[in-house]
């Protein structure tokens, strides 16, 4: 996708609302720490939400969750967006089902356009105690 888009934000969010006929969306419950059980942990369905801009036609966005420890990949996600045209915004939902973390750490969500760095938010999960 040339140009690449600019993310206006990504969210991390217990669930997403999109509302027929406006297309409006709402976040709900957002969030930048997980608190499990016990680990290897898979965590309880979320959503990660972004807001994006300034791209042209169609390309594939790409979401990586990373461990900021070790850097290893965690989890990949990939799908195809469109763009009517470079003043168009285009929300892009992943609803992650099944998401395991290894250890309580820091971890990054990374947004990747046909492979480019578009943006990241770095979260927190910790040990329920």
């Amino acid at each position: 996708m040339v140009p690449r888009p600019v993310a206006v934000g990504i969210c991390l969010c217990d669930h997403v609302i999109v509302e027929k006929g406006t297309e409006k969306v709402s976040l709900i419950g957002l969030f930048e720490r997980f608190r499990l059980v016990s680990f290897p942990a898979v965590a309880a369905p979320f959503c990660i939400v972004a807001r994006l801009t300034g791209g042209e036609g169609s390309g594939t966005i790409q979401l990586e969750m990373q461990d900021l420890e070790t850097l290893a990949l965690v989890e990949n996600w990939a799908q195809v967006v469109q763009f009517s045209d470079r003043l168009a915004h285009v929300n892009v939902l992943f609803r992650l089902n099944h998401c395991t973390f290894p250890r309580p750490g820091h971890y990054q969500a990374t947004l990747l356009a046909d492979g480019e760095w578009i943006a990241q938010q770095r979260f927190e999960v910790r040990l329920r105690q």
